[in-house]
């Protein structure tokens, strides 16, 4: 799927790639920029969406902002409410909720995929946080299985010294060919 080239810029050609659900490597964030020599650009992660964000899937299966307590007519009159509440908006963040079952992440990843018109998902192997790398092959496998482009590359978030641009780069290149998107070389 991709975006309506008129809502693109004229650089872009509406190819969107995902880099997964973790954090990025810190140090190298200009391979995200890197994509838009193939008219590809990252639309974020599961990682960005759900760090501070808290949705609820509606009755028609959308994501949306999470309704608040009070829109709800639940009140808040006293500390053991407020303290419920409080835990429940938290532990429903999707950061959180996919700690438990894989499954439930590579869902999470293939609504962004369909809703967000996602042509592509770029997976990173961070060795730098364990917590949100867990079962991330098995996203993989996931997303591949129900007909989704997946590159994945290694790194770590928080040591640059385990991040190999040029490889990165090169598995880029194989990943945007199978895209079937060419690098525009006058934008290099």
């Amino acid at each position: 799927m991709t975006a309506s080239p008129a809502a693109s810029p004229p650089y872009l050609t509406g190819a969107a790639a995902s880099p997964g659900d973790t954090q990025p490597p810190w140090a190298f964030l200009k391979i995200f920029r890197y994509l838009e020599e193939f008219g590809a650009v990252s639309i974020g992660s599961l990682y960005t969406f759900g760090l501070e964000g808290t949705w609820e899937t509606r009755e028609d299966g959308s994501w949306m902002p999470r309704t608040l307590p009070w829109k709800k007519g639940i009140e808040i009159n006293d500390r053991a409410t407020a303290l419920r509440l409080y835990a429940d908006w938290n532990l429903s963040k999707p950061l959180w909720q996919h700690f438990f079952d894989p499954s439930l992440k590579t869902e999470m990843m293939k609504y962004i995929v369909k809703h967000w018109g996602v042509d592509g998902v770029m997976i990173h192997m961070n060795r730098g946080c364990e917590g949100l790398s867990m079962g991330i092959m098995e996203n993989r496998l996931g997303l591949a299985a129900s007909g989704v482009p997946v590159m994945t590359f290694e790194g770590n978030m928080g040591d640059e010294r385990e991040f190999d641009l040029g490889r990165t780069q090169n598995r880029v290149d194989s990943f945007m060919e199978t895209l079937n998107l060419k690098r525009d070389f006058v934008a290099a």
